[in-house]
């Protein structure tokens, strides 16, 4: 099954001329299996840019992410090297940690030697860089399906004014709640299509105020 997150990071990578790698298992075991596994590595050369991502929607306190991000990024900085093999790749590679259940980045904006991103930065980043596309004359490439999904959403979302369950009308920032609304609709598990109209209205004031999510461990603070 397609991670959302991944996906996401992913097409973004791609549309900007990036050359992607997603889910490279590293570390093999002699007994099989493997101790790792790098979510998304991309290499531009064109600004010989190289970037290694790792999303997570993760809810664990701050020590055991920082232990978690540091195997994660220092099996990246070992195996990175081999995955574009023929390219000259630069030394430093930018080590990103993309969390969703981040509350003001309470942990600091290091992670396990890398750096960290929420998904209100990243969807910010998206959005900037798709704000003068327009549907007509520079529409997205059918294949990055959520960026084109995203692009409609700038496009039209902000002149709608639909009823939510307070019976006030939802339009204010209409487009980044869209987002932000098609991003959990899809990482709580639901398919971000068919029903998106419906669960983007339903989640957009639930992912802006976190302490409402259920049963999550995001409710409680993080030391």
């Amino acid at each position: 099954m397609t991670n959302f997150l991944e996906q996401l990071v992913a097409e973004w990578l791609e549309y900007q001329g990036y050359f992607v790698r997603r889910n490279v298992k590293v570390s093999k075991r002699s007994k099989g299996g493997y101790d790792g596994e790098l979510d998304v590595v991309g290499f531009n050369p064109e600004t010989k840019k190289l970037v290694h991502y790792e999303p997570s929607m993760d809810c664990y306190p701050w020590p055991k992410r920082r232990l978690r991000f540091s195997k994660k990024f220092a099996a990246g900085r070992t195996h990175i090297p081999e995955l574009f093999e023929g390219l000259e790749l630069p030394t430093k590679i930018d080590q990103i940690a993309l969390l969703v259940y981040c509350p003001q980045k309470s942990g600091g904006s290091e992670l396990g030697g890398g750096r960290l991103k929420t998904i209100t930065e990243f969807m910010k980043e998206i959005k900037e860089g798709l704000a003068d596309r327009h549907i007509k004359n520079k529409a997205i490439p059918e294949q990055f399906t959520i960026l084109r999904a995203l692009q409609f959403a700038n496009e039209y979302w902000g002149d709608c004014q639909v009823p939510n369950s307070t019976n006030s009308t939802f339009n204010a920032d209409a487009t980044i709640h869209f987002a932000q609304a098609l991003a959990a609709a899809a990482l709580v598990g639901l398919p971000p299509f068919a029903p998106l109209a419906l669960a983007a209205l339903r989640l957009a004031s639930v992912f802006a105020l976190p302490p409402f999510l259920p049963n999550c461990a995001i409710q409680r603070r993080f030391p």
